[in-house]
């Protein structure tokens, strides 16, 4: 006769699983909030007209490292701005970070390698967890499933394109 798991193995999986899910979201964030600040550096360049645009992004990104807030990188582009002539204002800056974290997030939801890692693990691991908000498709063979979004349209879950921008920035809390 099989012996059926004792509730703390269940409980225990499950919050290996939670904590998988938590470094998961810290490393997408961390992923977007990166890209986020290149592509910010590469479009202040664009403006001022810098020459040495991997320099400056340097910058900007050695000013996310010892953990600063978005004021930091907002000061420094606020204040090269300002020294070449540009009268851009933080409202508008802010803004552009808006649509640049909108633009990242869907670039890192488009690569599934750490999705794959993580998620179809967990999925097996935790009942119920597949049809949760960590629910991926990649490497199924049957009919994708869809899910709706905020503007009830629906958008197709496959390996190639992960998520919607509404469904992306729902579930990696970025």
């Amino acid at each position: 006769m099989r012996r059926r798991s004792r509730p703390v193995n269940a409980i225990e999986n499950r919050e290996k699983a939670l904590e998988q899910i938590y470094f998961l979201n810290s490393e997408m964030a961390f992923k977007v909030r990166s890209r986020r600040d290149r592509l910010l550096a590469v479009w202040v360049c664009g403006i001022t007209g810098a020459a040495d645009v991997k320099a400056y992004v340097g910058e900007i990104v050695d000013l996310r490292m010892p953990g600063a807030d978005d004021e930091a990188v907002i000061a420094k582009i606020l204040a090269d701005l300002r020294s070449t002539g540009n009268d851009l204002d933080e409202r508008a800056l802010r803004e552009r970070m808006e649509a640049l974290s909108a633009a990242a997030t869907q670039d890192i939801a488009r690569q599934p390698s750490l999705l794959r890692e993580i998620h179809l693990p967990l999925a097996k691991a935790v009942p119920g967890l597949a049809r949760s908000r960590v629910w991926l498709a990649a490497g199924r063979n049957t009919t994708q499933p869809r899910h709706g979004n905020s503007a009830g349209r629906t958008c197709l879950t496959n390996p190639a394109t992960v998520h919607c921008a509404p469904c992306a920035r729902r579930w990696f809390s970025v």
